[in-house]
């Protein structure tokens, strides 16, 4: 086993799939949940344009914010990189320029439902061997853990004590309803 890295669950910058499952434009408009506003003409954005867009994700069913440009710079990405879930990505498709979604994804066309078989506990022990020397844990940490292919997994520290660690493994926005906001810029 590698070694074991410990980051704030808000330094974690790429927010990875679990289940990757979306409904199309066509469908979204017909289950009710989306909200579009702007001009009807133009082109429209498919699964691989490039585009810059505002946007706002937060929790459907609280408060909760997780990403938003609209205060800031628009953002300015490619679909079909990674660089946005996949999920939402799929909300946007069909948009033209000009064109706003307000949209509520469902926690199996997001991140998926919170598997509590993710929930997992590790000899204390086996984070100090293979932790960085001097770690300090705490609840909340980010743990990244070496892969059996070379890549690495996450886990949410919940709790430690001198003989185990809980960590959860399931993505941190899994069980949750997502709303999105967003506003075509351009389609490049």
């Amino acid at each position: 086993m590698g070694q074991l890295r410990a980051n704030s669950i808000m330094e974690k910058k790429s927010i990875q799939l679990l289940v990757p499952k979306a409904s199309a434009s066509a469908e979204r408009a017909a289950q009710g949940n989306v909200i579009t506003s702007g001009p009807a003409g133009g082109v429209r954005v498919q699964g691989n344009s490039f585009l810059t867009l505002h946007f706002k994700i937060s929790l459907a069913d609280g408060d909760g914010l997780v990403a938003s440009t609209f205060e800031d710079k628009p953002a300015t990405l490619q679909l079909g990189t990674g660089q946005f879930s996949p999920p939402l990505e799929h909300c946007l498709i069909g948009l033209a320029e000009g064109e706003s979604i307000d949209v509520v994804v469902e926690p199996d066309q997001a991140y998926g439902t919170r598997n509590p078989e993710l929930v997992q506990v590790i000899q204390r022990s086996v984070l100090d061997q293979h932790g960085e020397p001097g770690a300090d844990w705490q609840p909340g940490d980010v743990v990244e853990f070496p892969a059996p292919n070379g890549g690495t997994y996450a886990g949410v520290l919940k709790t430690i004590d001198a003989s185990r660690a809980v960590f959860d493994f399931n993505h941190p926005l899994a069980g949750q309803r997502l709303r999105l906001e967003a506003r075509v810029i351009g389609i490049l």
